[in-house]
């Protein structure tokens, strides 16, 4: 897999050492109880949750989904939808649209590796996965 780290804060892709974003200056974090768990031999998972991001457009508001990733590399994004909808996921219009999307994306996560996991959504978007890193 092509690994890709996005700023947590701005969205913009960074290198993935990068402790800063060089766009908007955000400290990235990174995890010591995870690198703990690799010096112990333990398994380490990453752990992915599938979130909405929204911007107001210019008559709408519009969102668009993507796949939040916290792991040994910090935060980064697994998957991001490039486009953005009009209105907001639970209106009754783009509903369709955003759940289509929300299909996609859960689909690309599992070819990628991720495990879905079980779990009450609060939305339906809400999915969370992982992926065994070692």
């Amino acid at each position: 897999m092509d690994e890709k780290k996005f700023c947590q804060k701005c969205g913009q892709q960074i290198p993935i050492e990068a402790r800063f974003c060089p766009n908007c200056g955000e400290a990235q974090s990174s995890n010591v109880t995870e690198r703990t768990q690799v010096e112990n031999n333990q398994p380490v998972f990453e752990y992915c949750e599938i979130v909405i991001e929204t911007k107001i457009g210019l008559i709408f508001m519009q969102g668009r989904f993507w796949a939040k990733v916290i792991g040994p590399k910090g935060i980064y994004a697994a998957a991001k939808e490039e486009k953005w909808h009009n209105g907001l996921p639970n209106d009754y219009g783009p509903r369709k649209g955003y759940q289509e999307a929300c299909d996609r994306m859960i689909m690309q996560l599992q070819n990628d590796g991720w495990e879905l996991l079980p779990y009450d959504r609060p939305n339906y978007w809400s999915y969370k996965f992982r992926r065994l890193v070692r």
